[in-house]
């Protein structure tokens, strides 16, 4: 696509690979023209499963949709993407995350999912029996989990859509839950944080991006949490 006149407004691209389908991305300060929209098509029409994209400041347009983006968090639960729905990096990654959380999880019955996505963990720790609570705030990829196609064995976590950043769970909400598990974005949860830290929480299991973003976090934590 770098010959295609279009290409001259893009700033950059993202990918992303469902189980079921691609979708691309481009990043732009202007949205595309009638041209650029012919020229998109054009060049993809003969790609299946593409997923098309032009994201700028004024917000998504979706130029193409040939078959909905599918993920399979675990087997026979599929959950239907929406346009820029957070991912992991690659799925090796996601397995390895998946497996690290089930591994320090033991008898604890009640569990939340902070910043939880479409549901990348919460899924396979209800698969393994754990009641879950999941938190999100995008709407979208919340709408997404609930709607989300599950076998009639696997008891469904709960989707709410929450802020945690401006309103994150308090003290108290937090103590009922047996174990805590939190994904936070690359700027970090440093008011989520705070309330863990005052929590009667037991265990809490942290993944993070942010090495920074991670260190101002867990000062909360080192410094008031018991």
């Amino acid at each position: 696509i770098a010959d295609q006149p279009f290409a001259q407004k893009v700033q950059g691209l993202s990918l992303t690979k469902a189980d079921q389908g691609m979708e691309i991305t481009f990043v732009s300060d202007a949205l595309p023209s009638a041209r650029d929209k012919m020229d998109i098509l054009t060049s993809f029409q003969e790609k299946e499963s593409i997923h098309l994209t032009w994201h700028c400041g004024n917000g998504d347009e979706i130029i193409l949709k040939n078959n909905p983006l599918v993920m399979q968090f675990v087997e026979g639960t599929l959950v239907t993407l929406p346009s820029g729905a957070f991912m992991q990096a690659t799925a090796q990654a996601q397995k390895v995350m998946t497996d690290i959380i089930l591994e320090h999880l033991s008898d604890e019955k009640n569990v939340a999912d902070l910043y939880a996505g479409c549901g990348t963990f919460s899924f396979p720790m209800a698969k393994k029996g754990y009641a879950v609570r999941a938190f999100e705030g995008d709407g979208k990829m919340v709408q997404a989990a609930q709607q989300a196609i599950v076998p009639t064995t696997l008891s469904k976590p709960i989707f709410q859509q929450r802020d945690l950043y401006k309103k994150p769970l308090a003290p108290k909400e937090l103590s009922e839950y047996d174990a805590v598990i939190i994904n936070p974005p690359r700027n970090g949860a440093s008011p989520q944080f705070e309330n863990i830290a005052m929590s009667k929480n037991k265990k809490l299991i942290v993944i993070s991006c942010d090495p920074i973003s991670l260190e101002r976090d867990l000062i909360c934590l080192y410094r008031d949490w018991e």
